[in-house]
């Protein structure tokens, strides 16, 4: 018998399961992404506005 051909019969709750828990995995890695993207950004505005001081103060 080849193996490729096997079905492997999964209950649909357990189906439903894997697939919740995967969207909930997304779902905490984008907002992960996005608060690294939103930190980054802070600290590049950060950085701008020092080089803004430093250029006026001269």
């Amino acid at each position: 018998m080849n193996q490729d051909e096997t079905e492997i019969q999964v209950p649909p709750m357990v189906v439903a399961a894997e697939a919740m828990a995967e969207a909930e995995f997304w779902r905490k890695q984008s907002l992960k992404n996005a608060y690294l993207r939103f930190q980054a950004e802070q600290e590049l505005a950060a950085l701008k506005a020092q080089k803004t001081a430093k250029k006026e103060g001269e």
